[in-house]
């Protein structure tokens, strides 16, 4: 077994949940894991290393992902999300879990996902979503990916570099489908309220209306309430992986979500807005 070097000792320790202030013994199975899935799901701060493309927001929207079901999603999440929290009328806990029970009954929305990694590489996402239906275009400094799912299908085409790949017409199996995105809204919210420290930061105005900022700040609780939801959700939201450090910001108007920014020290920053509540929206399989 060869020896790591520092850096990858040190991206360890973000992503090893049983011991979040030390990595795992080189030579393990449980570093030997944990490092490739490091490698794979973040991203190099600057300077990157000798044959590397440009530090770059990871790529979570792809169906051939390991994302789950909304069925599984759901089953799974079911001893956080159907519970009843325990929350005081008129407080701010109170007004954040009934803007996500409202968000996670909307049959349809758009939202825009911009995020940055600690390397300065940008994403912007922008999606419309109708039932289980969805359309996806995403565009970061490598390329695009637009991602279509209309019933049972999913069509996928990526360019890089100016080469492009077309999926074609995909059978969606179980563990292919990407977990209901308003649904999975309100479970990681549900999820991170479970003892968190909520409170009341101010007003913003997004899109013409005037949304009430939360704060919500997490303790053990929460992030264990959080790490046991399924990928498949948290991923959205870029929370699979579930930092100490990591707070999660929520603008509401209307008793709706109207943003989210979840940052993670020194990993990312990513915020999503959302809009078109139950609008006419349709989904149309792309030509061909």
């Amino acid at each position: 077994m060869t020896t790591r070097d520092d850096a990858d000792l040190a991206r360890l320790s973000r992503w090893d949940p049983a011991r979040p202030d030390a990595a795992p013994a080189p030579g393990t199975f449980r570093y030997d894991s944990i490092l490739e899935k490091a490698m794979t799901q973040t991203t190099i701060p600057a300077p990157q290393r000798e044959h590397e493309a440009p530090a770059t927001s990871r790529r979570r929207w792809t169906w051939r992902s390991a994302s789950l079901t909304g069925a599984v999603a759901v089953v799974l999440a079911a001893g956080v999300t159907t519970g009843v929290l325990a929350t005081r009328p008129g407080s701010a806990s109170a007004a954040v879990l009934t803007a996500a029970t409202h968000t996670g009954k909307v049959t349809s929305l758009r939202t825009v996902d911009e995020s940055i990694d600690a390397g300065g590489g940008r994403s912007t996402t922008r999606a419309s979503f109708h039932g289980n239906d969805l359309q996806l275009s995403s565009q970061d400094s490598i390329g695009t990916d637009q991602l279509t799912v209309v019933g049972d299908y999913a069509w996928e085409i990526r360019t890089e570099q100016g080469r492009t790949e077309n999926s074609g017409k995909q059978k969606l199996t179980p563990e292919s489908r990407l977990a209901p995105f308003a649904e999975s809204t309100e479970h990681v919210i549900r999820a991170a309220l479970q003892d968190a420290n909520v409170k009341k930061v101010g007003t913003t105005a997004i899109r013409g209306t005037t949304a009430t900022h939360y704060r919500l700040d997490l303790t053990d609780v929460s992030r264990a309430a959080l790490t046991a939801l399924p990928e498949g959700e948290l991923a959205w939201f870029d929370l699979d992986s579930v930092h100490r450090s990591a707070t999660v910001d929520i603008w509401i108007a209307d008793d709706l979500i109207q943003r989210i920014v979840v940052h993670v020290p020194d990993y990312l920053q990513s915020t999503i807005d959302y809009f078109d509540f139950n609008a006419p929206i349709t989904i149309t399989a792309p030509a061909g």
